[in-house]
């Protein structure tokens, strides 16, 4: 956005912390919490947008959560109420899923991983919350902030998403697949991925 004139970096990052500046029901759910570095982190959907230059970043963040607003089904709703979660929650476990998947195929299984842990009152442990968190760090936020994304220290969910998952990776928590995993690997090369229900 920067380099192509539309907005400035900096501007579009402090739009990104004003949750209270758009109308959209799903804003609701965004908790008031000092630990969530950018609130509409995990809203802005991830699809190619015809920007002008010289927009302001109020425009740019607008565009991106309507278009989240307008991707939301009944499905993800009917989800939300009959696992007592918040659109906030799902989208926030959606982003971390997101994140491990790296093949086709699996994000329905990597999903169930997650959710059979929450069920079992498990940490996620996922590294890939630390990564985000490093981020985070290096762009001066403070250990607190840190700390709530890292699912090794955090109870359960991260404090907030730590991407804009799509519709296929939200889909696949929705959808996930009913299995007793509670542990996965991979060669990180997107394709070999082994689940199991045992540690060793």
């Amino acid at each position: 956005l920067d380099e192509n004139g539309v907005c400035s970096a900096d501007d579009f990052l402090n739009a990104c912390k004003n949750k209270d500046d758009y109308d959209y029901s799903f804003i609701a759910d965004i908790p008031n919490s000092t630990t969530i570095a950018y609130p509409l982190e995990g809203f802005l959907f991830p699809a190619t947008y015809d920007f002008e230059e010289n927009m302001t970043a109020f425009e740019v963040v607008d565009t991106m959560l309507g278009a989240f607003a307008d991707r939301i089904s009944d499905s993800w709703r009917a989800y939300c109420t009959d696992n007592n979660m918040t659109m906030y929650e799902l989208v926030t476990l959606a982003s971390v899923v997101e994140k491990e998947t790296l093949g086709e195929g699996v994000a329905e299984r990597i999903a169930s991983v997650f959710i059979n842990r929450l069920d079992n009152g498990q940490q996620l442990q996922s590294d890939v919350t630390i990564d985000y968190g490093n981020a985070l760090r290096e762009n001066g936020f403070s250990d607190e902030v840190v700390f709530s994304y890292n699912t090794y220290k955090c109870k359960a969910l991260p404090s907030g998403p730590i991407c804009n998952p799509g519709v296929k990776n939200i889909d696949a928590v929705v959808n996930h697949e009913d299995t007793n995993y509670f542990y996965f690997f991979s060669y990180n090369n997107g394709a070999d991925f082994y689940f199991t229900d045992n540690y060793t």
